[in-house]
């Protein structure tokens, strides 16, 4: 510390120092030990020892008996045995299943090109039909940006807020009102989630009668009813995340107001 000025070195600082200097460190050290010989210092006989304790680089979780070393070595030792019998046994059964074939091949209708001509003259029909279902126009033709999967022609491209455009499918869930509790489910690959939630039926109640001194209320809307692609009759409350889901004009609405029926 003395030689640093009270300054607290990195012990790799402290070993360059040492290395640099060894030949005047040897000769300082035999010049210390002839001092403290004719000083009288040094006096072997009776000594004393003390000892503290320096905190080494390591965690005692880390430390390991040997009793509990031969207990998991035979434990480590079953379970890869496991795994090694487990990958034979998968690769024999893949073998007896695909040959020497790697599994990324092209499916067989894909391999020629007069498999892949079938394989787009068969989407390029599926589109067609598709825009005559869908417009009862017999001579109606699909826009010419529609799309059809060839490993899933069911999915659709679809804008995800994380990933962007994704190849997918659209889940929703219907909840009520006042606990969040799902009461239906959808998988379509109809966009967006509300589209699949139309028609709706919004009957209304009767009005109240005024009383003395009371104006008329607006007449209390009955929760819509949507049926689902499975068929079953889901009853809804509107609550204000499915009214802006449902309904453009609703953020435009004050609080309470009943939405018009569509």
């Amino acid at each position: 510390m003395f030689l640093a000025g009270q300054a607290r070195p990195d012990h790799k600082t402290i070993g360059e120092f040492r290395r640099r200097h060894l030949v005047a460190f040897g000769a300082l050290f035999i010049e210390v030990l002839a001092l403290c010989q004719r000083a009288g210092l040094v006096k072997l006989g009776r000594v004393a020892l003390d000892g503290t304790k320096i905190a080494a680089n390591a965690s005692k979780h880390k430390a390991m008996s040997y009793d509990r070393m031969v207990e998991r070595e035979a434990q480590l030792a079953a379970e890869v045995a496991a795994i090694l019998r487990e990958a034979e046994e998968i690769d024999a059964a893949e073998d007896k299943l695909y040959g020497d074939a790697r599994g990324d091949e092209l499916p067989p209708e894909m391999r020629t090109r007069e498999g892949r001509l079938r394989k787009i003259r068969e989407a390029k029909e599926a589109l067609e039909r598709e825009a005559k279902e869908r417009t009862g126009d017999p001579e109606a033709v699909p826009e010419p940006k529609a799309q059809r999967n060839f490993t899933d022609p069911e999915s659709k491209i679809m804008r995800s807020r994380t990933e962007g455009f994704v190849q997918a499918y659209n889940a929703g869930a219907v909840v009520d009102e006042k606990a969040q509790v799902i009461v239906a489910t959808t998988l379509s690959p109809i966009r967006p989630t509300a589209a699949r939630c139309r028609p709706w039926s919004t009957p209304s109640r009767p009005t109240p009668a005024a009383a003395p001194g009371e104006s008329s209320r607006t007449p209390a809307t009955a929760p819509p009813t949507t049926s689902l692609p499975s068929g079953t009759a889901v009853s809804m409350a509107t609550s204000p995340q499915a009214a802006r889901a449902t309904d453009p004009q609703a953020r435009h609405r004050r609080p309470g107001a009943a939405s018009p029926p569509i």
